[in-house]
């Protein structure tokens, strides 16, 4: 039988400010966040750190776009139809969500950038 490793979120700060649930390896995440700073890719880097910096990036212009916002509350960066609706109702375990809301988001682009 295999074993299906649970996927685990952890809190990290992009910038000052700005905090974002992920579940990117440790290793990875200073390229997430040089992705969302706006600095260049490192020639040197492997696929995996080139593939965060590119999700930070993404995450950087979608919050430009408005598709992204960072809630006022915690300083979490979150969807923003999700904020929306999450006005009206709260629930405890938002953190978890957002993580899953960004795993799903970028699921989407990632099918959308495909060819079919």
């Amino acid at each position: 039988m295999v074993k299906q490793e649970q996927t685990k979120f952890r809190t990290i700060q992009l910038t000052e400010g700005v905090l974002v649930s992920t579940s990117i390896e440790e290793f990875c995440i200073p390229a997430l966040r040089a992705g969302f700073s706006g600095y260049p890719v490192n020639p040197r880097w492997s696929g995996v750190k080139f593939h965060a910096w590119k999700i930070g990036r993404q995450m950087r212009e979608d919050l430009s776009k408005g598709i992204l916002v960072v809630r006022t509350t915690d300083s979490m960066l979150v969807l923003a139809e999700n904020e929306a609706n999450q006005e009206t109702t709260e629930t405890p375990s938002t953190s978890q969500k957002s993580g899953l809301m960004f795993s799903t988001l970028f699921r989407r682009k990632k099918r959308e950038l495909t060819p079919a």
